[in-house]
C-alpha cells in the first residue's frame, strides 16, 4: 500500500479538528465549538502541518485564509470525512444496516418530477429511510458546492458551470393577499394599485437569485421600497400574507390552494405568470452512496420520460 507508514502514523484525529477551524473560520471559533483550549487547537494544526508537510493556514492577526495546498487538503479532507460518516452508518448492532437517502432542499420549491421520484425510490427501496432538510436555495447551492451535501434540489437562473445540474422544469409564482387585506376581493386590480401596499419577500427574491422572476415581475425590485418582512420559507411567507401584514408571492399550487378556501386573493399580474426553474444539483467531487445514485437514476428517468421538460 502506498504511503501505509503515513497513513498509520497519522493522528486521525487531527484532520477532524482542522475540519472544524476551517467550518468555524478561525482557531478561536473552532477552540470554543471543540471545548478546548485555543493553544491546544493551534498546536493540533501545528502537528497536522508537520505530519503533512505543508502550512495549511495563513496565519496573521486578525485574518484568517488557507493556503492553495490547505483549500485542496480540506477538500481532500471532506471526502475522508463524509466516508467516516458512511461507515458509522454501517456501524450498527442490527443484522441489517439502517440505510438512508439525505437530500437538502429549498423551501419554495414546487416540482413534480422531484415528488414523483421520492414515491417511486420508496417503492423500490422501501427499507431505505429518507431524510430531507430544508435551507434557502442559496444555501442548498454553496452546501452541495463545498461537498456538505451530496443532493439538493434549488431554484436557479441557470445552470451552475461547477456543479452537476439537472433541470427538472418550472414552477409559477403568483402575488397573493390575506383577508385582512385592503385589496382582498377586489377584481381588475393592476401592478399600479399594489404601489400603494406593504410588500412581503422571499429572502432570495431578488435579481441575483433564483426567485429574480418574481422581482421581474416587480419591474426590476419595484417593491423593495415597500419590503415590510421576509422569511426564507414559504409557510412563514403565507403567514406573514394571512396576517395582512402585506401581498407577497407564493407557488401558484400553493396560493390556489389557499384561495379555492377564501383564505388569500390573487393579486396581478394575472397573465404570463413569473416561473422558477428547478435543478436537481449534485458535485461531481462528492463521493455518492448507492442510494444517492439510485435516487438520480429515478429522477433521470423519470425526467427523460417526461421529454427532459
Amino acid at each position: 500500500m502506498r504511503n501505509e507508514r503515513f497513513l498509520r502514523d497519522l493522528d486521525w484525529n487531527l484532520i477532524f479538528i482542522f475540519q472544524v477551524i476551517v467550518e468555524a473560520g478561525g482557531i478561536t471559533a473552532a477552540a470554543e465549538r471543540l471545548l478546548r483550549t485555543q493553544p491546544s487547537v493551534s498546536n493540533a494544526l501545528g502537528r497536522l502541518e508537520a505530519a503533512v508537510g505543508h502550512r495549511l493556514i495563513h496565519r496573521a492577526r486578525g485574518t484568517f485564509r488557507l493556503t492553495e495546498y490547505g483549500q485542496l487538503f480540506h477538500e481532500e479532507a471532506l471526502r475522508v470525512v463524509h466516508g467516516v460518516e458512511r461507515i458509522a452508518d454501517l456501524a450498527s448492532d442490527s443484522a441489517e444496516p439502517n440505510r438512508y437517502l439525505r437530500l437538502l432542499v429549498a423551501n419554495h420549491i414546487d416540482c413534480a418530477i422531484f415528488d414523483r421520484a421520492l414515491q417511486t425510490f420508496n417503492a423500490r427501496q422501501p427499507g431505505v429511510k429518507i431524510e430531507i432538510e430544508t435551507a434557502p436555495s442559496g444555501v442548498v447551492v454553496e452546501r452541495v458546492r463545498s461537498t456538505d451535501a451530496a443532493i439538493g434540489l434549488c431554484i436557479l437562473n441557470r445552470a451552475l458551470p461547477d456543479l452537476a445540474c439537472r433541470y427538472l422544469g418550472s414552477s409559477r409564482m403568483a402575488f397573493y393577499c390575506g383577508r385582512n387585506h385592503p385589496l382582498f376581493g377586489r377584481e381588475a386590480l393592476t401592478l399600479d394599485d399594489l404601489d400603494a401596499h406593504n410588500y412581503i419577500s422571499f429572502e432570495s427574491d431578488h435579481l441575483e437569485a433564483g426567485l429574480d422572476a418574481v422581482a421581474r415581475v416587480g419591474i426590476g425590485n419595484r417593491f423593495r421600497d415597500n419590503r415590510i418582512a421576509s422569511s426564507a420559507n414559504d409557510e412563514e411567507i403565507l403567514r406573514l400574507i394571512e396576517a395582512g401584514i402585506g401581498f407577497g408571492p407564493l407557488n401558484v399550487s400553493m396560493g390556489a390552494l389557499y384561495a379555492k378556501e377564501g383564505r388569500l386573493w390573487q393579486l396581478p399580474p394575472y397573465e404570463d405568470l413569473p416561473t422558477v426553474r428547478n435543478y436537481l444539483i449534485t458535485n461531481p467531487a462528492r463521493l455518492m452512496t448507492r442510494e444517492d445514485v439510485t435516487f438520480i437514476d429515478v429522477v433521470e428517468a423519470i425526467r427523460d420520460a417526461d421529454g427532459g421538460r
